[in-house]
């Protein structure tokens, strides 16, 4: 994996998956509701894609429950490292993408 600097955006789309099963449920409004449904988006998003299921048992592996890292999950998946490090990088930029931060463009 690279270890070019990322853009500001990178982590604030990384918490905001990392806090969507918190959320779930719950009465949101403002900035947390925003955020919750920029998640939703890039769940449907990422679930219709021809691989989908195999992306979002990354993504719940490491980003939504936490029990993995990205390594550990493409053991589970089975894919490689890299396809996994791939998938999980297309789900954080959709989430930026859904939530619509100006720096992403």
């Amino acid at each position: 994996m690279s270890r070019a600097p990322r853009k500001r955006w990178w982590g604030y789309a990384k918490a905001m998956a990392r806090a969507y099963p918190g959320r779930v449920g719950k009465e949101l409004d403002g900035t947390a509701l925003a955020e919750f449904k920029a998640v939703e988006a890039a769940i449907e998003v990422t679930s219709r894609r021809r691989d989908g299921e195999a992306r979002m048992k990354v993504v719940t592996m490491v980003l939504f429950k936490g029990t993995h890292r990205i390594s550990g999950a493409a053991l589970m998946i089975p894919c490689s490292q890299r396809t996994a490090e791939r998938w999980h990088g297309d789900f954080i930029r959709e989430v930026a993408a859904n939530f619509k931060c100006d720096s992403l463009r």
